[in-house]
């Protein structure tokens, strides 16, 4: 069976199932379980406050309904080899933004929705996870089309 919801103009839509097989952003369908539509504001920016450790390592991205590119801005207190990557809900990898050394300050980086290969990924729910030597931050970020 396919389950989903689209707008009157048939335009926009959410798939959940289709031939038995769930989304890999969508939770399983089980008894008990609602959805709920609404029409309220969604926030579109995450941002987090400055870490109190040397590092200071931040991640904060915008838009967090990425339509085209996500812009992602990190920050960090002293200079570190940092990878950067997007991973999907299931863990596996999907592209790796950097893995280069990092001067301390702000960088501004950009995913354009392609995965390694330079295919465009699929809309869903997505994890940006920045990693350092003692640390590791991570992010969602949900793409829409």
């Amino acid at each position: 069976c396919t389950v989903g919801e689209q707008d009157p103009t048939k335009t926009i839509a959410i798939q959940d199932l289709f031939n038995t097989s769930y989304h890999r952003g969508a939770a399983p369908i089980t008894a008990g379980r609602a959805i709920k539509f609404t029409t309220d504001s969604v926030i579109t920016y995450i941002n987090e406050p400055v870490a109190a450790d040397p590092l200071r390592l931040n991640l904060s991205f915008q838009p967090s309904l990425v339509r085209q590119n996500a812009l992602i801005r990190l920050s960090i207190g002293q200079p570190a080899r940092v990878n950067l990557a997007i991973f999907d809900l299931s863990g596996r990898l999907v592209r790796t933004v950097a893995n280069a050394e990092f001067e301390k300050g702000d960088h501004l980086l950009s995913w354009n929705r392609t995965d390694d290969t330079g295919r465009r990924v699929s809309a869903g729910v997505y994890v940006i996870r920045i990693e350092t030597a003692d640390r590791i931050v991570s992010r969602k970020a949900v793409l829409i089309d």
